[in-house]
């Protein structure tokens, strides 16, 4: 799983999420009439679970609640910093350091491969 990977899984959590509370084999997804299909792998249990983990792993309540409308409800980046009256970069770059923590949590759980690094 590279960081890309990762990213592109957080933007589309809310959606798997809600499919392995079903017990669904796999996540559907339309965005902008496009069609996808996530299958609901060990890798993605374990990349779910590890998503929780880093996020109750944020220490400041604020920029956890930020990070839970992103994650959780998939709310746009400037619905989130306009509401909450943050300026662009500093939301941006509490955002980077989340994935940044989030892919070191998957590599220590073993999925990030040694060649994605």
């Amino acid at each position: 799983m590279t960081k890309e990977e990762v990213r592109y899984l957080l933007r589309r959590y809310r959606y798997i999420s809600c499919a392995i509370q079903k017990e669904h084999i796999s996540a559907f997804i339309s965005i902008s009439g496009r069609k996808e299909r996530i299958p609901i792998t060990n890798d993605i249990l374990k990349f779910s679970d590890t998503v929780l983990k880093t996020l109750k792993k944020v220490k400041d309540d604020f920029s956890r609640t930020l990070l839970e409308h992103w994650v959780f409800l998939g709310e746009s980046d400037v619905n989130i910093y306009v509401r909450y009256g943050i300026s662009r970069g500093t939301y941006y770059t509490m955002k980077e350091a989340f994935v940044e923590r989030l892919f070191c949590f998957c590599i220590f759980q073993g999925l990030v491969t040694e060649d994605e690094i």
